[in-house]
C-alpha cells in the first residue's frame, strides 16, 4: 500500500530517516508497506473522496521561452533527482561498514564520522536510535561496525550515513599508529634527554607558535609582559586544528628559527584529544627535534601530554607555565644592568672619540677610492654593453641551437643506415656460416660416419665385429658391423 504524506521541507530528513520517499513525478512523499510507521503518520492526511490522498503540489515558474536556458535544472532540482536515485537504490538502504570513530559530536543526537587510511564518512545516530542500537560508550578512535542507511541531503548537496545499529570492534587505527610511531621516535633517540638544549635565562625574544584568537596566545603575552616587559614576543599564527594545523605548525616552527628568537614556545589551549592529536604527528615532532633555537612545548592542560611535549627541550603543563619558564624577573636584572651601564658608559665615551676621528679619517679614504672605482667600473660597463649590443647571445645561441639540431638529425639518420647495412651483412654472413656447417648437411636421412673418431671413407676401411659412430643432426648412433659388401660385389 502507497501512503501519500505531506512532509514540510525542514524535516524531509527525519522523513527520510523513516524510509519515507520522494515521488518526482507527482512531486510529493510517500511511503510503501502494509501499515504506516507512527513517525510518519503526523504527515499523512486520509483519502478524500474519489480514493485519493490529499496532496499539495508544488507551484512551477512559467518557463520563459526566449530564455535559453530554460531547459537547464536549478540546483534544487537536481539535488532532488540525486535524492531520488539514492532512495529508489535498496544497495544504499541497507549499508554494511566497519571505520574508525572521529570528530564525535554529542548534541543529543550523535554527530560523527567513520574513517580509514583513505577517506571520511560522516554519521548522525539519531538519539531515539542509539537507546537500543548503542550498547557501549562511543569515543574517538574507536573501529565500529556500523548498519545504515546512505542518504542524500538536498539542501547541503552531501551524503551522510544514517545509522541504525553500531558495534564496537575494538581498538582503533589511530591509537595503534600511535603506539608504533611512539616506539619509532624513541628508538630514533627523538625523546633522548641527551639532545635536550638549555633554556636562556634571559631571553630577549620569545618565538610563539599557537593560534592568535586563542586563550594560550592571550595567557603568554599576559604573563611574559608582566614579568619582563622588555620582552619582545614573535607570534606566528597558526591551526591548531584541523587539516592545516600540522602543515603551519612546522612552518611556524622552521620559520622562527631562521627568525633568529632566542626560544619558542609551541603549544595551544585545551581540547579533546582528537584535537590535540596534531601534536603527536611525526612532522611537528621531527620540527622541534631539527630547530636549532630552544623549543618549551605547552600543549592543552595539565594531564595532557603529547609526542611533542617529548621532544621539545622544555615540557609545560600549560601556556602560562611556559611563559614563567621563559623569562626572568628583571627588576634584580634592572638593577645590576644600571651599574654595569655606567661603567661602560665611560669606557664608551673615551672609545667613541678615538674610533670617531678614526671613522672620519678611514670615511674620506674610502669615498676617495669608491668615487674612483665607481668610475672605472662605469666606464667597464659601457664598454660591455657596446660589445653586447654588437653580438647579441640570443640570435647567436638560437644559430648554434638550429646547428645542433640538423646535425643531430643528419647523424641519426647515418646511424640507422650504417646499422641497416650491418645487419644486413650480418645476416648474408651468417647465412653463408650455415650453409658450411657440417651440421647443417646432416638432415634429411644424411650421417657421418667415423670409426675409433677417424672418418670411414671406404667400405673396405673396415671389418665384420668392428664398431661405428654415426652422427646424426640430432644426436649419434653406435653400430656393430655385421657385414661388409663392396660397391663391385653388387648386383
Amino acid at each position: 500500500m502507497k501512503f501519500i504524506l505531506n512532509v514540510p521541507y525542514v524535516q524531509k530528513e527525519q522523513a527520510k530517516a523513516q524510509c519515507a520517499h520522494w515521488d518526482y513525478a507527482a512531486r510529493t512523499w510517500y511511503f510503501e508497506g502494509e501499515t504506516l510507521p507512527a513517525g510518519l503518520s503526523v504527515w499523512y492526511d486520509e483519502p478524500q473522496s474519489g480514493g485519493m490522498s490529499k496532496r499539495i503540489q508544488p507551484s512551477s515558474p512559467a518557463s520563459d521561452p526566449n530564455d535559453p536556458y530554460a531547459a537547464y535544472l536549478t540546483v534544487s532540482a537536481l539535488n532532488q533527482q540525486i535524492a531520488g536515485e539514492y532512495s529508489k537504490n535498496s544497495v544504499f538502504q541497507r549499508i554494511l561498514v566497519k571505520g574508525e570513530v572521529t570528530n564525535l559530536s554529542v548534541r543529543k543526537n550523535y554527530y560523527f564520522s567513520i574513517k580509514d587510511e583513505f577517506a571520511e564518512l560522516p554519521c548522525i545516530l539519531w538519539d531515539s536510535t542509539a537507546r537500543s542500537a548503542l550498547k557501549f560508550s562511543l569515543q574517538n578512535g574507536q573501529q565500529v561496525a556500523i548498519l545504515g542507511t546512505l542518504q542524500y541531503y538536498e539542501q547541503r548537496g552531501t551524503s551522510g550515513l544514517i545509522v541504525r545499529a553500531v558495534e564496537n570492534i575494538g581498538e582503533g587505527l589511530a591509537k595503534l599508529q600511535k603506539l608504533k610511531l611512539r616506539a619509532k621516535l624513541q628508538e630514533e633517540g627523538l625523546f633522548d634527554p641527551a639532545h635536550k638544549k638549555p633554556i636562556p635565562r634571559h631571553a630577549k625574544s620569545i618565538g610563539i607558535v599557537t593560534s592568535a584568537q586563542g586563550q594560550a596566545f592571550r595567557d603568554i603575552c599576559k604573563i611574559a609582559k608582566k614579568r619582563c616587559p622588555s620582552i619582545q614576543l614573535v607570534l606566528y599564527p597558526v591551526n591548531v586544528q584541523g587539516e592545516h594545523a600540522v602543515k603551519t605548525t612546522v612552518r611556524g616552527i622552521e620559520t622562527l628559527d631562521h627568525y633568529g628568537v632566542d626560544l619558542i614556545i609551541v603549544g595551544r589551549g585545551g581540547g579533546s584529544d582528537e584535537e590535540l592529536s596534531v601534536y603527536d604527528d611525526e612532522k611537528i615532532v621531527r620540527a622541534i627535534y631539527a630547530a636549532v633555537t630552544p623549543v618549551i612545548s605547552a600543549v592543552g592542560h595539565a594531564g595532557n601530554h603529547s609526542f611533542a611535549d617529548d621532544a621539545a627541550d622544555l615540557f609545560a603543563a600549560t601556556p602560562s607555565e611556559a611563559a614563567e619558564a621563559a623569562t626572568a624577573e628583571t627588576a634584580a636584572v634592572i638593577a645590576q644592568a644600571e651599574a654595569f651601564s655606567r661603567e661602560l658608559q665611560g669606557h664608551m665615551r673615551r672609545i667613541l672619540t678615538e674610533r670617531k676621528s678614526r671613522t672620519l679619517r678611514a670615511s674620506e679614504t674610502l669615498q676617495m677610492h669608491l668615487r674612483r672605482a665607481f668610475t672605472e667600473r662605469r666606464h667597464r660597463i659601457e664598454m660591455a654593453e657596446s660589445v653586447l649590443r654588437r653580438r647579441n647571445p640570443i640570435a647567436l645561441l638560437q644559430r648554434k641551437k638550429e646547428l645542433l639540431s640538423a646535425l643531430s638529425e643528419r647523424m641519426i639518420r647515418l646511424m640507422d643506415q650504417a646499422f641497416s647495412r650491418r645487419k644486413q651483412h650480418y645476416e648474408l654472413a651468417l647465412a653463408s656460416l650455415h650453409a658450411l656447417s657440417p651440421s647443417a648437411r646432416l638432415v634429411n636421412g644424411f650421417g657421418y660416419v667415423t670409426k675409433s673418431g677417424r672418418p670411414l671413407v671406404r667400405v673396405t676401411d673396415t671389418a665384420v665385429g668392428d664398431e661405428l659412430q654415426i652422427r646424426m643432426h640430432d644426436g649419434e648412433i653406435r653400430a656393430e658391423v655385421t657385414g661388409i659388401r663392396p660397391e663391385e660385389e653388387k648386383e
